[in-house]
């Protein structure tokens, strides 16, 4: 019964997410499963993540680029929440790819 409820959550999730469409957010293409195998299928995005970024960063970040990262996950967070999606917000620094959707060169 737990799995049946995990799938169905996970589907429901990657279903709201493929949803959104926001530049600071990737793409959700497809959601499916094969046999036992639930997947999302994401935009590719070369790169790394905001957390990875951050985790290897060696200086700390100007303030100019700061701002422009969290005026960036707030626009985010904003548009997920404005369509009721609350999840996808807590892990937003897994979604976020520092070559594309940053309004900045790090």
């Amino acid at each position: 019964m737990l799995a049946i409820r995990s799938q169905q959550r996970f589907q429901r999730e990657a279903k709201a997410a493929a949803l959104l469409s926001h530049p600071a957010i990737v793409p959700v293409y497809e959601v499916g499963s094969i046999g036992a195998v639930d997947y999302i299928a994401f935009e590719y995005c070369p790169g790394s993540t905001l957390a990875q970024f951050l985790a290897e960063s060696k200086e700390q970040l100007d303030q100019r680029t700061a701002a422009a990262i969290v005026a960036s996950l707030a626009d985010a967070v904003q548009h997920a929440h404005q369509r009721v999606i609350i999840k996808i917000a807590t892990n937003i620094a897994q979604h976020i790819s520092t070559t594309k959707t940053w309004p900045f060169t790090p």
